[in-house]
This record gives structure tokens, C-alpha cells and sequence, in this order.
């Protein structure tokens, strides 16, 4: 009987040692934390003209693992890089050059504390409190980061998408307790990096304004009357445009034409260029083309209006409306 039992405790012993030697390597590993998805900041599309602030929200998914023997309590500290060019304000750059766009990362909805890193002039980051109890060796969660896109954009805002990639946004642990500060750390040991993606997209866009064109009032009309206005534009910069021009509400057999309250009509044409030889209308090769500046800048273009002489012209006050129309 007694040496029938020998055996069997030879076989628990090691089995135990055999369970020790393959818990050994996570026990002596540190807690470590990470950003698992692939976070895009974007701002979506917006108009240059815009004089509103523009907010966004991004979601970082974060997951946490420890060893057997490493701290239960634990604060993480996410923090994000600059990116290309300055951290106050961060910059959003179209491939095709300047001007950049400001914005920033805050680590609050109120949008108050700026989120950077050590080493960075912002070194504050966010807090987020990490709990792995006893057997608990991994656990994971949602954290989200608050953008502004600074306004008014400039005046020569570009249209297009502009982006910028924080790069090398780090991860820390601070063992040993919950709720600890991330804010100016020096001594700062990364436990993981991210990139963070940040873009907005400007759309091409075009406003338009117009003066009237006044050819004042005038006698017997045995000579041509000429009188200018103009349309006044405004498009992102470096898109292409066109304007075109309405034949009015009184044309006929290809004329423009005035009406009176007495219903009498008077013919007069507009024109693209000072000769008053280009007919400016809204057919193919009629049309004024050009090549926006930016919201912020004014492309004036003048209209060129002439009255031909009309000696049997009953009197009266004369007036047409033209429709302009801006293609981009």
C-alpha cells in the first residue's frame, strides 16, 4: 500500500511546478496600455465662408493588461503630439501650400485644456483611471478628445482637404494609485505610441455681388449711352469660376431690352470688355472666367452697358433685371 502512494504525490508535485514554470513570464511582466483603433479627428466639410466654430469629437479605444504580480490600481496617461508645425494652435496643411488652418485638441468638452505631451509646451495630458483587480489581468475601454477648428478661416483660404498627423502621440502608466495627474511630467516612460489623424475639407465655394448699372437720364437719344457696374466675387482660393449673364425679362430676337411703366421697350446690350466688342451672356464663349483668391478677397469684374442711339425713344424711366450666375 505504501508504495502505491509515492507515486501519485511524484505526479502532483509536478504538476504543480509545471503550472509555476508557465505562469512565470506574465508575472514579472509590466502593465502596459495602448490605443487599439485608428483614431480620424475629422471637422467634416466646411464652407470658407464660415464665421462659426467649428467642433469635433474623435473616440479613442484603449486597452490595459498587467502581469500577476503588478499593480491592481493604476492611473493611464494619454497624451498627442503636434503634429506638423507649432502645438498652440495646431495646424492643418493642404498639400498644395499655405495658408494652414488652426486648430486645436483639448482633453475637455468644454474645450479649455489643451492635450500634449511631455517634451511639447503643452505637457498636459488625460487622466484615466485604470482598475485590475485580483485575477483581472486586461481590461479596456472608450475615452474621447474634443477639436476646434479656429474661425474666421483666413482670408485666402484654399479649398481641399487639409490634414495633419500626429504622430508618435504617447501612452504612459503611473502605477500605484487611480486618479493621479498627467500634467508636466518629466521623468515620463512610454508604454505605447498612436497616431491620430486630423483633416478638414474645405469646400470650393463662391459668393457673388453686383451694382447697378445707372445710364442716368438723358435727352433725345441721337448718340450711343454708355455706362459700367460691376460683379463683385469672392471664391476659395484657387478655384476656377465663371460668370455668366441673363439676357434680362424683356429680350427679344436676341437684344437686351428695357421696359417702361408704359410698357415701351428700349434696346442695350452688355459687354466683358471695355470696346464693348464681347458680348457678355451665358452662352459658351460669352462668359467672364476666373480663379478665386480666397473668401476674404474680392475678384471685381467690371460690365461694361451701352445704349444705342434711339432717336424715336418715347419718354419714360427704362429699367430690366439681369440674373448673374457664378459656376465653380
Amino acid at each position: 500500500m505504501t508504495g502505491a502512494r509515492h507515486p501519485t504525490r511524484m505526479a502532483l508535485r509536478l504538476c504543480l511546478l509545471t503550472l509555476l514554470l508557465s505562469m512565470a513570464p506574465q508575472a514579472w511582466s509590466a502593465v502596459n496600455c495602448s490605443i487599439t483603433n485608428s483614431p480620424v479627428l475629422t471637422f467634416g466639410d466646411v464652407d470658407p465662408f464660415t464665421q462659426t466654430i467649428q467642433d469635433a469629437t474623435v473616440q479613442l479605444n484603449w486597452q490595459c493588461d498587467r502581469g500577476l504580480f503588478d499593480s491592481t490600481a493604476n492611473t493611464m496617461c494619454i497624451y498627442a503630439s503636434r503634429g506638423n508645425g507649432p502645438i498652440a494652435p495646431r495646424q492643418l496643411s493642404n498639400p498644395a501650400g499655405n495658408p494652414s488652418l488652426s486648430f486645436n485638441l483639448f482633453r475637455d468638452s468644454a474645450r479649455s485644456i489643451i492635450l500634449g505631451q511631455p517634451g511639447e509646451s503643452e505637457n498636459r495630458g488625460l487622466s484615466v483611471s485604470v482598475s485590475l483587480p485580483l485575477f483581472t489581468f486586461s481590461t479596456s475601454g472608450t475615452v474621447t478628445l474634443y477639436g476646434r477648428l479656429l474661425t474666421p478661416l483666413p482670408a485666402n483660404t484654399r479649398a481641399g482637404m487639409h490634414e495633419n498627423l500626429l504622430i508618435n502621440s504617447r501612452v504612459g502608466v503611473r502605477t500605484g494609485n487611480t486618479g493621479q495627474s498627467c500634467d508636466n511630467i518629466s521623468n515620463f516612460s512610454t508604454s505605447s505610441t498612436y497616431t491620430l489623424q486630423t483633416r478638414v475639407n474645405i469646400l470650393d465655394q463662391c459668393r457673388v455681388e453686383t451694382t447697378d448699372m445707372d445710364f442716368g437720364t438723358q435727352g433725345l437719344l441721337l448718340n450711343a449711352v454708355d455706362s459700367t457696374s460691376a460683379v463683385r466675387v469672392r471664391c476659395s482660393n484657387q478655384t476656377a469660376f465663371t460668370v455668366q449673364l441673363n439676357d434680362g425679362l424683356h429680350a427679344a430676337g436676341g437684344n437686351r431690352r428695357m421696359r417702361s411703366a408704359n410698357n415701351d421697350l428700349l434696346i442695350y446690350e452688355l459687354f466683358r470688355d471695355a470696346a464693348r466688342s464681347q458680348r457678355w451672356g451665358s452662352s459658351a464663349g460669352q462668359r467672364a472666367a476666373g480663379t478665386g483668391v480666397g473668401p476674404g478677397n474680392v475678384i471685381k469684374l467690371p460690365v461694361y452697358g451701352r445704349v444705342p442711339a434711339a432717336p424715336g425713344a418715347a419718354p419714360g424711366s427704362y429699367s430690366d433685371t439681369i440674373t448673374v450666375m457664378v459656376e465653380f
